[in-house]
């Protein structure tokens, strides 16, 4: 159950996905959830996303219908800017079939 729920969040919002997996998943040492601290330049496309997150608490997972409920807060920043990569050289984009 645990896969297809990871499976589901990842697929759908990658980034956010990672942070409530990070901050569910259990350390053998220490029985309380992991804590995230920070999650640093991700870059989907032209955009780069830096997330630090200070402090996640989350509840008990609840059955709920056809899925899984678990609140959870999560208290930090997040910071998005546009940063447009470099094109790629002219050769390379007539070898792929794009020019």
């Amino acid at each position: 159950m645990q896969n297809v729920f990871t499976r589901h969040l990842t697929q759908s919002l990658p980034v956010l996905g990672l942070l409530l997996l990070a901050a569910c998943s259990r350390n053998a040492s220490n029985p309380e959830p992991a804590r995230v601290r920070s999650i640093t330049d991700r870059r989907p496309g032209d955009f780069v996303l830096s997330v630090t997150i200070d402090e996640v608490t989350n509840g008990v997972i609840d059955p709920a219908g056809q899925g899984l409920y678990m609140p959870v807060d999560a208290v930090g920043r997040a910071s998005l800017h546009y940063a447009p990569q470099a094109s790629r050289p002219r050769s390379l984009l007539a070898r792929s079939g794009a020019g």
